[in-house]
């Protein structure tokens, strides 16, 4: 018994020595994505190039949004890669792009991130997932049709909320993190993944079991508040959490 014990605190400190790494590893990165003034352009070959705002292949694209059909049948982010660009023609070779996203975990355009849906789930191609808040626990705009089959007004919110989404979608890379409770309208149980970057960049989807790992493991203190909590009021609370998750553990 005594060795299982022992067993179990060690687990605990190892994965709490991981959040500590985690967050030190970003905190020692003079430049990094969170403290940037701009983003620099181009793909991200891995999580790390994200993390150092220093995209490894500098090259302009053009992006667009996605049929709404598509992403109800088929998932993924709202975006996708059409081509890609250089200063005097367009260069139509979609072999050379289709290369280039195989290898790359993301991109920027100067203005937005996206993550490849690759990433993410079980796609392929060039669609993309946009970064809506760029936080510890950031945010990304990601319908996942298997999640979402479960939900029984499925059909309502593909034709409401990912419409609502599209017309709404403003840019909070750049949020205040003083201010981050005013955002808990960017949460939707079936459009939203987490960005983890507490854990090396891990990707997950937002829900109860996640939210509540999250605390567990990294915010003790805040899982009990949190258990303290109505029952019935939990999953609706969920947004406030993650975005408190944040506000107390902000990156330096």
């Amino acid at each position: 018994m005594k060795n299982i014990f022992k067993t179990f605190v060690f687990l605990l400190l190892c994965i709490s020595n991981t959040s500590t790494f985690a967050a030190s590893k970003i905190d020692s990165i003079e430049n990094n994505i969170f403290k940037a003034k701009r983003y620099n352009v181009g793909f991200y070959k891995n999580y790390e190039e994200f993390l150092r705002n220093s995209p490894s292949l500098n090259k302009k694209t053009k992006i667009s949004k996605r049929n709404l059909n598509s992403v109800v049948v088929n998932g993924g982010g709202l975006y996708t890669m059409d081509y890609l660009l250089n200063d005097t023609t367009i260069e139509y070779n979609w072999n050379i792009l289709n290369g280039i996203i195989k290898e790359s975990w993301g991109y920027c355009d100067g203005e937005s991130i996206y993550v490849f849906d690759r990433m993410i789930y079980k796609h392929k191609g060039r669609n993309m997932s946009k970064i809506k808040l760029l936080d510890n626990i950031s945010l990304i705009e990601h319908y996942e049709v298997e999640y979402a089959k479960s939900n029984t007004n499925s059909a309502m919110l593909m034709g409401g909320v990912i419409g609502n989404v599209i017309m709404s979608n403003i840019n909070k890379n750049r949020l205040d993190l003083d201010d981050s409770t005013k955002y808990a309208n960017l949460f939707h149980p079936d459009f939203t993944y987490m960005l983890d970057n507490t854990s090396n960049g891990k990707i997950v989807l937002f829900y109860y079991k996640s939210v509540m790992e999250l605390l567990y493991y990294k915010d003790p203190e805040l899982y009990d508040q949190f258990m303290k909590e109505d029952v019935k009021a939990r999953k609706e609370l969920l947004p406030y959490y993650v975005l408190q998750f944040n506000k107390r553990n902000p990156i330096k």
